[in-house]
């Protein structure tokens, strides 16, 4: 049910809101289009051929903190306005991560959620 004291939604709808406080999650949501994310993408492009045969600890994990381009990407306007939708104004990018699964890898990831690791109270 919709709270009546809430602000409208910036950027989803107010289905998307009630889904996710329903399910915990929505998919898809459409923040950026091919032309603006292409960019991004030639950089990652560029960040994967670089590195042999994986990403190093320090780029993969928080990269937002050593790339310029992945600190655009995390705090693009559109995308802060979907998060704020669903968690409020008070947001923090705790934390950024490459978690990328080349073609044919044969490598496994079981479905997880790394929140519970995290300690933060309230999640």
């Amino acid at each position: 049910m919709i709270e009546t004291s809430a602000p409208a939604p910036e950027r989803l709808s107010w289905l998307e809101v009630e889904r996710y406080r329903a399910q915990g999650f929505i998919s898809p949501v459409e923040a950026l289009s091919s032309d603006e994310i292409a960019p991004f993408r030639a950089q990652l492009l560029e960040l994967i051929g670089s590195t042999s045969p994986r990403l190093t600890p320090v780029l993969r994990h928080k990269p937002h903190l050593f790339l310029a381009w992945v600190s655009e990407l995390v705090h693009h306007p559109t995308i802060v306005a979907a998060v704020r939708d669903l968690l409020g104004p008070d947001l923090l990018a705790w934390r950024v991560a490459f978690f990328i699964k080349p073609p044919n890898d044969p490598g496994y990831v079981a479905w997880h959620q790394g929140i519970l690791y995290w300690g933060l109270v309230p999640a």
